[in-house]
């Protein structure tokens, strides 16, 4: 993968798309938009095992809308980050999903989003996000969120509970991200 990053890099450098000093940003962008793409296929056929298909894009759906604006934990390697991503989806999926009803799909909606709204978005230290920045990204997870919550009311109001409970679910695991980011964060503080 990584010589595939760099003939793409070259190919960009070499007919002027981008400048020199953009290097380091396009192959950054360019390995993990390739590594969440690898990725996204476990988790998809992992999210259809446990639940169902329409459920898997709902919840893998919300999940990924969310994480692009409020940021979260990253594992150290793109082999950590799998195995991580797996046992969290499982845990949601198996734990979580299974048990929302209309009451808990509420519940956990609108906990999830108060998060995400005092939370997000999480300034990764290898980011390195400007204040215009933290506040863009701040605004546009607040309006995900919200799209997000209206998706789930109208869902359920329509019939459609297991997809209202996908969103839901994703909800979830992105406001669960974002906490594990600060507690390891602050971890390495100490």
């Amino acid at each position: 993968m990584k010589s595939i990053v760099d003939k793409l890099v070259s190919h960009c450098l070499i007919n002027h798309f981008i400048e020199a000093e953009q290097e380091a940003w396009l192959r950054y962008a360019l390995e993990r938009r390739i590594y969440t793409f690898v990725i996204l296929i476990p988790l998809y056929i992992l999210a259809v095992y446990l639940s169902s298909p329409i459920v898997a894009v709902s919840f893998l759906g919300s999940f990924l809308f969310l994480k692009r604006y409020t940021n979260g934990y990253h594992a150290k390697t793109p082999r950590g980050c799998l195995v991580e991503s797996l046992l969290v989806e499982c845990l949601f999926l198996i734990i979580g999903y299974s048990r929302l009803n209309g009451l808990w799909i509420i519940v956990v909606a609108v906990s999830s989003s108060i998060v995400i709204f005092l939370l997000a978005p999480f300034n990764h230290p290898n980011m390195h996000l400007t204040e215009d920045e933290i506040v863009g990204l701040r605004k546009l997870s607040r309006q995900a969120t919200c799209i997000l919550c209206c998706g789930i009311f109208a869902c359920f109001l329509a019939g459609f509970a297991e997809i209202a409970k996908g969103l839901t679910t994703g909800i979830a695991m992105a406001a669960f991200i974002i906490c594990l980011a600060y507690i390891t964060e602050r971890r390495k503080i100490k």
